[in-house]
């Protein structure tokens, strides 16, 4: 018989109390068992999460390494900053020693040409005329004396084998070629007094055609070494330029990967004030002061206003009828000016 049944006739032992407390009992069971299978599942779960630490641990661990590899990238970044930013001071101290030296070189042919020129301008003489030189002479070569003649080499009685005092013929064939220096000497001379004579066949038109392009290759000349200066400065910002651009990429990278600047707001080479490297930046780069066009100078002898002399050339033609109008005139208005004399 079950132990679960009350005030049965087999058992009159049993009574209320004791019904009630098995009850109570498998109560206990059924909450053990429960509790029983959550511990299990439990500890599945527990298990499971150890495999995602396990997992989650070493892809932390793969991200640590990435992020040290990330820092040692960004070390080098910051070296080859550190050296392109050398680069470019020394490359500004460059560009403004070459821009000085271009600067002085100008001036000091400035100077020059005005002490050669000024001592003829203020007798007012022609200041070039003493560097345009003729081409050639127009006076004739003067007939060669018998003292300024070669003299003979050798006697022509005694022959090709001429001895010396000692017997030897140390130069067999020294006649042969003084013979050749004599005939070269004597065509050389026939070509000059050719050239003499064309000279003088010359028309006044050729000589001025000849001292024109004289004139021309003189400011070819001139332009010339103005186009190589000018080069040479646009070859040195374009320099400039490229390298300023790394830098800024750089930079901006750094900032990008850097929370925090310790150096803000100063110049990571020399460790000035971002302001005062700006301001010494633009006085290297102001090329209103250095990169000076070669016709700015006025010409020697005139005065400082010289290239304002179309503005007083202005065109002062009348205007027919009513002046203020800006209109044409109308064939309403009368002609107005002075009738033809007879």
């Amino acid at each position: 018989m079950p132990h679960n049944q009350v005030n049965d006739i087999n058992y009159p032992h049993t009574n209320y109390k004791d019904s009630v407390s098995h009850e109570k009992i498998n109560k206990l069971d059924l909450e053990l068992r429960k509790n029983e299978k959550i511990i299990q599942k439990n500890q599945e779960n527990i298990q499971k999460n150890n495999s995602l630490i396990g997992s989650y641990q070493q892809e932390l661990f793969q991200l640590n390494q990435q992020i040290g590899n990330h820092q040692q990238e960004l070390f080098q970044l910051n070296q080859q900053i550190g050296n392109h930013q050398q680069e470019l001071f020394q490359l500004n101290q460059q560009i403004s020693n070459a821009k000085k030296n271009n600067m002085e070189l100008y001036f000091d042919n400035i100077r020059r040409t005005h002490d050669l020129i000024s001592p003829a301008i203020k007798k007012n003489e022609d200041p070039f005329a003493k560097f345009n030189t003729p081409r050639l002479t127009t006076e004739p070569l003067s007939p060669i004396s018998q003292e300024e003649a070669i003299p003979a080499r050798r006697n022509p009685q005694q022959g090709r084998s001429s001895k010396n005092e000692q017997g030897n013929t140390p130069y067999p064939y020294a006649d042969q070629r003084n013979s050749v220096i004599d005939s070269y000497r004597n065509n050389r001379l026939s070509k000059v007094a050719d050239m003499e004579k064309q000279d003088k066949l010359r028309t006044p038109y050729t000589k001025l055609r000849t001292a024109e392009a004289q004139d021309r290759r003189k400011a070819q000349i001139k332009g010339y070494n103005a186009r190589v200066i000018k080069e040479n400065l646009n070859n040195l910002n374009n320099l400039y330029n490229d390298l300023n651009e790394k830098v800024t990429q750089s930079i901006a990278f750094t900032k990008k990967s850097k929370t925090t600047n310790p150096n803000k707001g100063k110049n990571p080479i020399t460790g000035v004030d971002n302001k005062e490297y700006n301001e010494l930046k633009k006085d290297i780069l102001n090329k209103d002061k250095y990169n000076t066009p070669l016709q700015s100078s006025p010409k020697f002898g005139e005065q400082q206003n010289h290239y304002n002399r179309m503005d007083e050339k202005k065109d002062k033609r009348l205007v027919r009828g009513n002046p203020q109008s800006s209109t044409t005139s109308s064939p309403e208005i009368k002609n107005t000016r002075s009738p033809r004399l007879k």
